[in-house]
């Protein structure tokens, strides 16, 4: 967003910041995982690649390093990073959990007691 502009010219390409992105994502995984976020063809190499499509999988680890977090473990797929939720505080894994055991929690992490200022 800090380099957004409103239009650009006809004739503009993604030529500058393909080479950029490539280089980065080679940096910090192998090829068979940048060739997922390229579109480069890799038939030559092996049939394999006439088979495999592009997927959530596939993408993921050229998307993590894309979005700026820290790139997977070389070679390795993964999921991507997501929202923060309560469900490992569930009770059983299938109730939410007790209100007061909640905020007993929160209150322990951060350090909330009548001394601190009101929210």
């Amino acid at each position: 967003m800090d380099v957004l502009v409103d239009s650009l010219p006809d004739s503009a390409t993604a030529g500058g910041i393909r080479p950029g992105i490539i280089n980065e994502l080679a940096a910090k995984m192998p090829a068979e995982l940048v060739v997922q976020a390229s579109g480069h063809n890799f038939a030559s190499l092996s049939a394999l690649w006439e088979y495999l499509n592009a997927s959530l999988a596939l993408c993921m680890s050229a998307a993590i390093v894309l979005g700026g977090w820290p790139a997977l473990c070389w070679g390795l797929n993964g999921m991507g990073p997501v929202p923060a939720t309560l469900v490992a505080l569930e009770d059983n894994g299938v109730r939410p959990p007790d209100k007061d055991r909640l905020e007993d929690m929160i209150d322990t992490v951060f350090r909330i007691d009548s001394a601190s200022p009101p929210a």
